[in-house]
């Protein structure tokens, strides 16, 4: 499928990664913000390679990589390649993972970030 037409928030994971429902958070943190994203696995691991991938391909100019050790990264086409925006990992809880989804529309939008809490 290509997206090259659409504006969306590309989401570009590794191929290794088999159970996508684990990143339902993300997707949903994204939709609440009311932005549309696309997501497409890529034979990379990497998540900086990934996100960095995903945003240049992006009309919107933002894009995550979820590498294949569960590491997330937000990335922003104008953002040098190793200094993506946010970064955590799926074990930082999924109250953060959705936030993380949430920040990446709120970059577009152009309103403040939500903040990522310690709490489980």
């Amino acid at each position: 499928m290509n997206n090259v037409d659409k504006p969306t928030i590309n989401i570009y994971y590794s191929s290794q990664i088999r159970d996508k429902s684990i990143y339902d958070q993300l997707l949903w943190g994204i939709e609440e913000e009311g932005i549309p994203y696309y997501m497409e696995p890529k034979p990379l691991e990497s998540s900086i390679e990934l996100g960095y991938k995903a945003a240049e391909d992006s009309r919107l100019g933002v894009g995550i990589g979820i590498g294949k050790d569960g590491n997330i990264v937000v990335h922003y086409q104008k953002l040098s390649k190793e200094e993506p925006l946010f970064s955590l990992n799926i074990k930082d809880g999924y109250h953060n993972l959705r936030k993380l989804g949430a920040n990446a529309a709120r970059l577009i939008k152009g309103i403040p970030f939500k903040l990522f809490s310690d709490d489980v």
